[in-house]
Formats: structure tokens, sequence, C-alpha cells
């Protein structure tokens, strides 16, 4: 009985004088069968094994094998010594439910960026969320939080928190996620070279969706940068206000990089590779003072869809050389310019009406004197409503040397215009439309070219035909128009260029309207015959009507009669006439061979 109340005693004391160690669930469970224990010799067991056994004794040495809920650092405070047993316990704390850009908060809610760092970085504590998570909410982190060139283990998420330094994440490696959902960052967060084997998430939700149902509160990030980072997974920026720039320049993501309702200075994504869709939703980029191009997309890569839908941007976006393996839809966004000179669109480009259930339904408007710029561009197809006033297209468009797919005037039809749209297929509606858009453009040949024989390639012969007579029209009036400066340089080459299309105009339609070689030919034919018939050899050659010697003389490489070359007219102005007569055929033939091996179109 003596050794029984002493191993007891002792047992007691070794638990309650050190009471943090009694948190360890193994320790809580032998000390309960001591307690329940009625059988001496199994009592005493129990209490042997947790006096002697060394692996549950507070024994420095144990700690330094592995995380211990119950030992601390000496520079910690209570209130983080409380925390790290209930985040070794738990895996997660909760210090406040209050959101985090309210108020300043209390004491209870610091957490000291020095004492995060010991906890992801530091042996033993960082073997406690090996593989797994630290989690923690509505915390206040006080000072810098350096966290620079480290391996991190585990997945950090810190939500609906406020950080009142700079977080600095860079040239780390983090085996899981990071998580900063309705956390804000005072002086902002940086993860520059770093590599996040799961996804990134900032902002005030974690919610990628335009339900136009649920509205989400924004929290603010002074600015982003996560430049030359690789993430495993999706990188979502949501719900968000950035006072700088949100920087993910040449950051590599296997997921997709989201970036809804935010409202920035500036997005940069240049020279990224996206492998899923690059989302840019419902929100807002640029400013008076914004450096332009507002948002940067310069040598982006995307292996999905590009999405820039509903969102405004005050100012100019790049595109350049941007490589897009699916589509830009460009729907319900205000734009000013966009260069998209030297990008790969291998699906469509998008431009039109956006309409979702629940949401503002809107179109792609465009700022007074915007230019959209697609030289040297390679366009999948083009994708927009057959609106014959171009309300979704700026003013200026440059198509020097871009190359588009087909013309797809079925998609993102306006439901206000049904009418209108209805009539997608009719072949002068189409040709309309391209001739009102190639206008916006500087006028150039080879474009009008390019676009006739992507629409006759696309079966569409008629309107093909007709963009390539409209480009001929622009031509002459371009010749003229010289012709009027009357610079010495160019008089000569304008004038022959001006009578050459004015001929080939007037006598083939350019080539695309040969019926007209066949008219003309009827006209002279009669009017020659009814010369002839007036002089006084058709009298004594008997010919009074001389419709055949009229044919001769207006087509001579074909001849009905020799006798026809054998008459001379002694009547002058009959002569003369059939001079003329004679030339014009030579120059409707040429015209007609011109124009029937495509010279002229």
């Amino acid at each position: 009985m003596r050794t029984r109340l002493l191993l007891s005693f002792y047992a007691t004391t070794l638990c309650w004088g050190s009471r943090p160690h009694c948190q360890d669930p193994v320790r809580r469970l032998l000390y309960g069968l001591i307690m329940l224990s009625n059988n001496f010799s199994t009592n005493v067991l129990m209490r042997a094994i947790l006096i002697l056994t060394p692996a549950l004794a507070p024994s420095s040495s144990a700690f330094a094998g592995q995380p211990s809920c119950g030992q601390f650092e000496a520079s910690w405070s209570p209130r983080e010594r409380s925390n790290w047993t209930t985040l070794c316990e738990t895996g997660r704390i909760q210090l406040r439910a209050v959101q985090a850009g309210a108020g300043q908060g209390n004491e209870d809610d610091v957490i000291s960026s020095s004492f995060l760092a010991t906890l992801l970085t530091e042996s033993p504590y960082r073997d406690r969320f090996k593989h797994a998570s630290l989690s923690i909410a509505g915390a206040r982190v006080t000072g810098p939080l350096q966290l620079r060139d480290l391996t991190v283990e585990s997945s950090l998420v810190i939500a609906d928190s406020r950080f009142e330094e700079v977080a600095d994440l860079s040239g780390s490696r983090f085996s899981g996620s990071l998580s900063f959902i309705k956390s804000s960052f005072a002086k902002g967060i940086k993860a520059v070279n770093s590599r996040i084997d799961g996804s990134v998430f900032l902002g005030g939700s974690d919610q990628a969706t335009t339900n136009g149902d649920i509205s989400f509160p924004k929290v603010k990030l002074a600015s982003v940068d996560l430049s030359g980072s690789t993430v495993a997974g999706d990188l979502d920026v949501l719900d968000a206000d950035v006072d700088d720039t949100l920087r993910l320049l040449h950051v590599r993501t296997n997921g997709s990089v989201n970036l809804f309702r935010i409202a920035a200075q500036r997005v940069v994504l240049a020279s990224s590779e996206v492998r899923g869709q690059l989302n840019i939703v419902a929100s807002q980029i640029g400013g008076p003072n914004a450096a332009p191009p507002v948002l940067n997309l310069y040598s982006v890569r995307v292996l999905q869809d590009l999405h820039l839908n509903r969102t405004r941007i005050e100012g100019k976006t790049s595109f350049e050389n941007a490589e897009l393996s699916a589509s830009l839809t460009l729907l319900g966004t205000i734009l000013k310019d966009v260069d998209a000179s030297g990008a790969t669109i291998k699906n469509a480009l998008d431009i039109g009406f956006n309409e979702r259930p629940g949401l503002q339904s809107g179109q792609t408007t465009w700022s007074a004197g915007a230019r959209l710029n697609l030289n040297k561009s390679s366009v999948g197809s083009i994708a927009t409503p057959l609106d014959l006033d171009l309300h979704y297209w700026p003013t200026s468009i440059d198509l020097d040397g871009a190359k588009i797919g087909f013309f797809d005037f079925n998609s993102n039809r306006n439901p206000s215009r049904g009418a209108e749209q209805a009539q997608s297929q009719d072949a002068d509606k189409q040709a309309s439309w391209l001739k009102a858009w190639l206008a916006r453009t500087s006028f150039a040949p080879q474009t009008y070219s390019r676009i006739k024989a992507t629409m006759i390639a696309n079966g569409n012969e008629d309107v093909g035909n007709q963009i390539g007579f409209a480009s001929r029209d622009l031509e002459l009036a371009e010749a003229f128009q010289k012709i009027k400066s009357l610079e010495p340089s160019t008089l000569l080459s304008s004038l022959g260029t001006a009578f050459v299309l004015s001929g080939s105009r007037l006598l083939t339609g350019y080539g695309y309207k040969m019926y007209l070689p066949g008219l003309w030919a009827a006209i002279f034919i009669v009017i020659g015959a009814a010369v002839f018939s007036l002089t006084e050899e058709a009298r004594q050659r008997r010919m009074p009507y001389g419709l055949a010697y009229s044919f001769d003389m207006l087509l001579p490489i074909i001849k009905l009669r020799e006798l026809h070359y054998e008459i001379d007219l002694k009547t002058p102005w009959a002569r003369y006439y059939f001079y003329f007569h004679r030339i014009f055929g030579w120059i409707l033939g040429s015209f007609i061979a011109a124009g029937l091996v495509g010279l002229t179109k």
C-alpha cells in the first residue's frame, strides 16, 4: 500500500508539476488508467511506464528528436506559448472572428512574424507541420515576415488576418499550398522566384465564379509580386484591391490563373506560362497615373482559353507576341488601346456581347480613339456579331500582315438585335460588314487580298469577290488623290495606275464582272455597223447592215471574212471612227485576257 501511494504521488507530481506535458494524449491515457485501476500490480506497472519511459518524460533529449507540444522557446511570450500548444495539438488556431481589415484588434490577436517564421523553419517545431498544414485565422501579424530561401514542408493557411509589414517569401519552396484568403497586406506580399507545390490563394474569397447573386467583401493588398515563381496548382487573386501592381512576371502555373473582381493600377503577366485558363473577370485595371501598359500580357503563353470579360481597362493592354493555344474572349469589356501584334490565337478572337444570368449584360466597348493592333498576328477565327454599325469594335484597326482563318458571325448574338443577327448567313450583309470593318484600317491592298482569300477558302466566293472589288476601288481613289497632289515623283506612275484601273473597272469590273466585255462588244458592234452602213463602201459591197464587218474590226484576232480587211473606207469620219473602233477592240481584248487570268483582280 505504501509503495502504491508513493508511486501515485510521484506520478501526480510529475504531471502537474509540468502541466503542459499532460497535454500529450499518451500521458493523459496512462494517467487515466492509473486513476481508474483497482488492481495493484496493473496500477504499479502503469505508473512505472509513466515515470520511467524516457520518450514521455520532459527531457531536452526527447524534445530534440520530435516536436513536443509542451516545449517552448525561451523568448516566447505566454500568449505565443499558448498559441504553439494549440497549433501543435490541432494544427490550427482561431484568434478572433472579425474580418481582418476591421479595427485594430487586441493583444490576444497578435502573432509576431518571428514566431511564425520559427514555427515554419526551425526544428523541432516545423516537424509538427511537415506534410501537413499550419492554419491560423483572425491574426494580426506584426513585423516583416521573412521566409526567404527556405524549404517549408507544409501548407500555410493564414485566413481573415492582417499583415502590418511586408511578407517576403522569395526564393523559398513550399511543399503545399499558400492560402491567405480574407487576409490583407498593408505593405504587400512578395514571393519572387519561389516554388509552390500546391496552389496560391489571395483576396477576399475563394470563389472563382461570377454568380450575380453573391458578392464578397474585398481585402487590401498594397502590392503583389510573384515574379519568376512556379505554382503547381492554381493561382487565384479574388476580391482584392491592389494599391500598386499585381506582378506575375515570368510565372509558371500548371493550373489556371484567376483574377476575379480585383482592382489594380497595373497587372503584369508578361512572359508567363499558364497551362490552364487565364481568367480576368469583373475587374478594374489602370488609372490616370498608371504607367502603360496597365495590363501587360506580353509574350504570355496560355494553353487554354484567356477570358478578359466584363472588365474595365483604363489604359493600354499588351498582348504582343502572346501565344494562346485556345481562344481570347473580350466580351463585355471596356478597352482602350490593345496591342496584339505578333500574337498567335489558335482558336477564336471573341468580341461582342456578354450575357450571364444574374449579371449586368454588356458589350465590348472601346474608348474614343482606341486602336486594336493585330499586325503580323495569326488568328484562327474572329467571332463577332454581324453588326453593321460595328458597335463592338474600335475606330482604328491595324491588320498589316495579319492572318485570319475565318469569320464566325453566329457567335455572341445580341438578343436585342435578333432580326439583324438572323441574317448572318447573307453574303451581302457579310460583305458590307467586312468592308466597313476594313475601312477602319489603314488601306493596304495586301490586307484586302488576305481577307478576300480567307473568305474564298471558306466557301464564300461571292463575299471574297466583293472585298476584292472594294480593294481595287480604293486603289483607284488613291491613284486619283496622288494625281491631284501633282507630286512629280509619283505623277506618271499614278496616271498609269489610274488608266489601267479605270479601264479594268469599266470593261471587266476588275475581272469580277466578266459579263461586261460582252456588253461593251455588243454596243461597239452595233455602233460600228451603223457607221459602216452609212458609207459608200457598204453600198458598193452590198453590205447594208455591216454587223459582220463591225465584229471583224472590233476583234481582229477573230477573222470572219478576209474581204472585210480589204475594204478601204474613203469617208474620213467613218475611217477615223474605225481607227478608234479597232484600238478599243485591242484594249477590250487585253483586259479580257487579264481578267481571265486574274491579273486585274
